[in-house]
């Protein structure tokens, strides 16, 4: 019998470099353990080498450093390393048990790296982008690679604490996005990145492309922190403002994922929302939220290399009963747990569900995903 991992690869006109596997609410154990599952398979059967989180990406440096037989207690790489409150989820500690068990006594080249793809980001939050500047300064100095001095970039700076004042992402005077000093590092910062991008070739022999790498994870996270922020500070209405905001955090995500997967076959876990390959929209209170997910970009830039594969499911606490009419009905009925969305009738009426975090399946979003991985009891 045929595990999920290799029915999800079944669906693939060819073997793809991404794989997206979306769940339809976040903190259910069966969704998580359904990944852990697919991504064994994955690495043990079609040489995918990465794992990426809907996570923060900078902070997953950390995570990605455990796994491979770094330092660290598993908690405080848990806590620190997985953001969102996401590490409190068992089949994360799962994951990373598994992923430094395989790795060790592996050649790098073998061995599982597990890392986020999320901006370093909260829902009501962005982080000052001082650590990813700082690191991508020293790393460009270290090198002999002539950029402005520190000290101008740390007095732009200034304090952390006006970054991530959590007001802010609800009124936009409050963020600091909007001040002179403020574009004036984003510039400084499109500079550092752009003298890095112009010099990989030079720099990927002296340092080593993990290193490189970094540095461009540190160049990607500034400015798109950066970007963020100046966005923060528009005073447009509630509903664009939080599309634009969406928007932004997705085309992030999306280049961390494609950097991720140029260097090795990557599966990302994350929502539905973010890998679908069209449009995504959500209610937020009064508000109705629109955007280009990263799916929408990873469709675009990869093609038949990015394949997304949503899960859905029949039985879940805390969300109403599928009624029998519904493509979560249609799909319980099926003997095959991952089916091609072109196999899935159309027509059929949404699931009814009082639940704001829960997302049922309905003919847009089949439209916009390769495959659905069905879950029958996540309880």
């Amino acid at each position: 019998m045929s595990t999920p991992g290799q029915l999800v690869l079944d669906t693939a006109p060819s073997l793809p470099r991404l794989i997206g596997l979306g769940e339809p609410l976040h903190g259910s154990d069966a969704f998580g353990r359904s990944r852990n599952d697919v991504l064994r398979h994955l690495v043990e059967h079609a040489g995918f080498r990465t794992i990426a989180l809907e996570s923060s990406s900078w902070a997953g440096r950390l995570v990605d450093a455990w796994v491979r037989g770094g330092p660290g207690d598993l908690d405080d790489v848990l806590a620190r390393g997985i953001t969102h409150d996401f590490g409190r989820f068992a089949p994360n500690r799962e994951l990373l048990e598994w992923a430094r068990t395989h790795n060790a006594g592996r050649a790098p080249e073998g061995q599982v790296h597990v890392t986020g793809f999320d901006g370093p980001l909260e829902m009501m939050f962005a982080e000052s982008p001082r650590a990813t500047l700082a690191h991508l300064h020293a790393f460009l100095t270290d090198h002999g690679v002539p950029v402005a001095g520190w000290d101008t970039l740390d007095g732009l700076l200034g304090d952390d604490a006006p970054w991530i004042d959590p007001a802010a992402a609800t009124d936009a005077s409050r963020s600091v996005g909007s001040q002179d000093r403020v574009r004036e590092l984003r510039t400084l910062a499109d500079d550092l990145a752009r003298t890095l991008t112009c010099t990989i070739p030079a720099l990927v022999p002296v340092a080593g492309r993990d290193a490189v790498d970094d540095a461009a994870l540190a160049a990607r996270c500034a400015t798109g922190l950066l970007a963020y922020h100046s966005a923060m500070a528009e005073p447009l209405a509630d509903a664009l403002r939080w599309s634009r905001l969406s928007g932004l955090r997705d085309a992030m995500m999306a280049d961390n994922l494609q950097a991720l997967s140029a260097r090795r076959r990557t599966l990302a876990s994350g929502h539905n929302l973010h890998l679908r390959t069209g449009s995504a929209r959500m209610a937020m209170g009064p508000m109705d939220v629109g955007w280009q997910p990263a799916g929408a970009h990873l469709s675009d830039r990869l093609g038949a290399d990015y394949l997304a594969v949503g899960t859905a499911v029949g039985r879940l606490d805390g969300v109403e009963d599928a009624g029998q009419d519904t493509i979560e009905a249609w799909l319980a009925a099926q003997e095959a747990r991952v089916v091609p969305t072109g196999a899935i009738p159309r027509g059929r009426p949404r699931r009814a569900t009082t639940s704001p975090a829960y997302f049922p399946l309905d003919d847009a979003v089949l439209d916009e995903l390769d495959a659905v991985l069905f879950v029958p009891d996540a309880r």
